[in-house]
């Protein structure tokens, strides 16, 4: 199983579903219900029926259970959210990868970012980190693996 959080139309999304072919499910989430209609329409119509779309915010995806995500996409999730969620939404990533489970994270750098350097360090922390950016010229993007112990 795929997890695309901030999916936003689904560009990600297809290609995901694409990957793990018609045995596998990504689950598509995004806090936009517009966003969440244009992936079931894409899904639709392009033949995919393992693609299960949630209009959600990545703070609560109670629908998927513990550790059954293969490989979570993150792409720039963190920035779109309001840093009052960001804890919440870092502890679901960590609660649904499963024990061999990869993700991608990344967020924004510059002052459109809703993640000071700092509080990147820090989600960083919670995983073990596989490969990443280079944090000296504000590349934040990151492979991580397994849950620390």
């Amino acid at each position: 199983m795929v997890a695309d959080l901030g999916c936003g139309p689904g560009y990600y999304t297809l290609a995901l579903a694409e990957c793990i072919g018609p045995k596998g499910k990504v689950y598509a989430v995004d806090s936009d219900k517009k966003a969440i209609r244009a992936v079931d329409k894409k899904a639709e119509k392009g033949g995919y029926h393992n693609i299960q779309a949630h209009a959600s915010s990545a703070h609560d995806l109670s629908f998927i259970k513990d550790g059954s995500v293969d490989f979570i996409l993150a792409e720039g999730l963190l920035c779109f959210m309001a840093p009052k969620h960001h804890e919440s939404a870092v502890n679901e990533i960590r609660r649904i990868l499963n024990s061999r489970g990869l993700a991608f994270i990344s967020v924004d750098k510059g002052p459109g970012s809703y993640v000071s350097k700092a509080e990147w360090e820090n989600i960083l922390k919670g995983f073990r980190v596989k490969r990443r950016g280079d944090p000296l010229i504000g590349d934040r993007w990151t492979e991580v693996s397994t849950k620390q112990r």
